[in-house]
This record gives structure tokens, sequence and C-alpha cells, in this order.
């Protein structure tokens, strides 16, 4: 059986498509799994040889990483490329981070594997004039062997563009590959708050992170504005930073719910008792511009309708208003009044959400196109 090798400096547990590609590459070939270790997060053990460059008791842990781990990391970093690179078996190396990359390029001049084919999968754009010292660093040794790169994946149309034009690839080496997942399971117990709210109430939800840079302080005052409809509710979910829970404090809503980082595997029980989801991004820069955010197709896979600011990324998502809309987030007046409006229930249900995103969307579709490329280098 034909290996592939799979290293991030970080963590493949918390990058969702990653996991599906892991499940999808491990039926039909031998992995080798190098990656960061968080706690009581997915761990790919199943799925082939695993790797760890550093451990971690917690998610905290792992953002809040010293220097010392750091060196550690990029040592044992090393290690791991090295002997992808003395593996004659190994046919195809699989990275999401510009570091792996670009350190992977620098070893293979030694080693001179001409016979691995580089596989880059891009999820957080990099914008050259935004990097810093050694960001810039890895990007020109990137930009310097890119015809060294045999494809390249992105989430959406405009990162793949703007790559290229940065660092003269060719279009015809990259695909699109949505952020995407499949359609989430149900929960038949509703999880505390929501054991009291009313079938025919409003659950609004944000979940994942958000700065307090973005539209959060919009949120806040539609929230606060909102306060004497009984039937309009508020669920905030995810490891917020402490500026970010001090601006929420600010709510005076009753209904409004702070609910701290909830596992992967038990969001369901949330999303499940969810109507409408909101994505609170600002196109501060190229990076939330051309948004493309796994939380808008997990929110779609449970038949949450979604609210966003018409960001670059998102636009040619929301044609024809079937599973969400995109209006001005600073106008919160507008916002306000679309709340009182989707409380009558005049959207699409739920079931009518999974159905479209089913169709249009889901991971599976990705995942096909996504392994007959695989095959072709393997």
């Amino acid at each position: 059986m034909k290996k592939i090798s799979l290293i991030t400096i970080n963590t493949f547990s918390l990058i969702p498509v990653c996991r599906y590609v892991i499940q999808a590459l491990s039926i039909e070939y031998k992995l080798l799994i190098s990656e960061c270790f968080i706690e009581n997060a997915y761990n790919f053990k199943e799925q082939g040889r695993v790797n760890y460059i550093a451990k971690f008791r917690d998610r905290n842990l792992f953002l809040n990483q010293t220097k010392y781990i750091k060196l550690k990391k990029y040592f044992n970093l090393v290690v791991s490329l090295t002997r992808v690179l003395v593996d004659k078996d190994v046919k195809i190396l699989y990275t999401p981070d510009i570091h792996v990359l670009s350190l992977f390029l620098i070893l293979n001049k030694w080693a001179a594997r001409k016979d691995i084919k580089i596989i880059y999968h891009q999820f957080e754009l990099i914008d050259p004039a935004l990097c810093k010292n050694s960001e810039i660093f890895f990007w020109k040794i990137v930009k310097r062997n890119i015809h060294k790169i045999d494809s390249c994946f992105f989430p959406e149309i405009n990162r793949l563009i703007f790559f290229c034009k940065k660092t003269g690839y060719q279009e015809f080496k990259c695909s699109v590959f949505l952020n995407s997942c499949r359609i989430g399971k149900t929960s038949i117990t509703p999880p505390i708050p929501f054991k009291n709210i009313s079938k025919n109430d409003l659950v609004i939800g944000h979940v994942g992170n958000v700065g307090p840079d973005h539209y959060l302080n919009e949120f806040i005052k539609i929230a606060n504005e909102l306060s004497t409809e009984k039937n309009i509710h508020f669920v905030v979910i995810g490891n917020l930073s402490k500026k970010v829970e001090y601006l929420l404090a600010k709510i005076m809503n009753p209904n409004f719910y702070l609910i701290g980082e909830v596992p992967h595997k038990d969001l369901y029980h949330y999303y499940s008792y969810v109507d409408i989801g909101f994505i609170l991004y600002k196109g501060v820069d190229l990076n939330y511009e051309y948004c493309a955010p796994n939380k808008m197709y997990e929110y779609w896979s449970y038949g949450i309708y979604v609210i966003a600011h018409p960001l670059k990324g998102l636009l040619p998502f929301f044609k024809g208003n079937k599973m969400g809309v995109l209006p001005d987030m600073a106008d919160i007046s507008s916002i306000k009044d679309k709340l009182k409006i989707l409380l009558q229930r005049n959207y699409p249900s739920k079931d009518d959400v999974k159905k479209e995103f089913n169709e249009k969307y889901s991971i599976d579709e990705q995942l096909v196109r996504f392994k007959n490329i695989i095959n072709e280098f393997a």
C-alpha cells in the first residue's frame, strides 16, 4: 500500500476539512501523520501511524506556547520531515502549513527526492504585505520554489487567485475545496439553557471565536435593543478572549446566554436548537474579506439560516436568499427589523436548508474530486 505523509506544525483536529481528508485517504493509502496533540481532541490513530511533534493538556496551552515549546516543536518537525525524505515508500506530502512546506523544500534540496509529490492545502490566506519577519522568510522560500509544488487547494476562489497572482503559480494546478462538512445529527434533548425555550421562539446563535475588531459591538447592540422581545433568544458559544467576554458582559438582555467552549463532538446538542446563525466577520484584511468559514457550512448542515456581512468570499453562496442573507452588519436597525420578521418563520425550514446544503455543498463531492487528484499523483 502506498504511503502519504500528512504533516502540520499545528493540529489537524482543529481543521474539520482535514479530518475528512484523513478519513477518506486512510481507506486507500497508508498514512503517516505528524501533528501537535491536544488532549480530548480528535485522535487519528485508527487512520494511520501518528507522530506527535508536541503535546498539550488543553487548547489554551496550545494557543499560548512558550518559546521553548515552539523551538522543540520545530526541531521535532524537522525530524519528521527527514523521516519522510528517507522513506522511499512515501509518494505524497500533504500539508496545510507554509512553515512545513518551506522547511520540506529546504531539506529536499539535499535529499533530492523528485518522486515525492507536494500537496499544499491553504486555509489561512497569506498576504506578503502583512507578513512578519519569520513569515516573510517562509513565504520567500515557497515563492522561490513554487514550481516544485504539484497541486494546491483553497477553500474559496478569491484566495486561489490571490495566491497565484502573488507567487506566479499556475491556476490550472489549483482547485477549490470548500471548507464544508456533512449533515449534522440531531439532538432530541435540548441542553441548558434551551430547555425552557418555546419551539415558537427564535434562537440566534454565534459559535466559535470572534474578535472585538469585527461586528461584535453591533451584535451586542442588537441583543440589548431586543431585550424586550421575550420570544427572541441569543446564545454565544466558544473559547473567547477576556476582552470579548468583558464586552459581552455589557449585554443586558435576560434572554442572552454565554456558554464556554464546547467539544466539537457535542456541538450538535446546541446546533439542533439554533434557528439563526450569525457570522460576525468584518473585512479587516483579505483573510476575512475572502471569507470561507467552516461555521457557515456547519450552520447549514443543521438547517440553520445564516446572517453575515456581504464579504466578497460569501457573495456567491447567498444568491437566491434560500439559506441566508447578507445585510450591512453596521445597519443595526435593519437587522433588528429582519429578526422580528424572521420570528414569524417566513424563511426556509431547517429541512429545506439542509436539503439545499446537501445538494450543493456537502463535503462528499469535494472529497471525490480531491481523491481523484491525489490518485493521479500516487
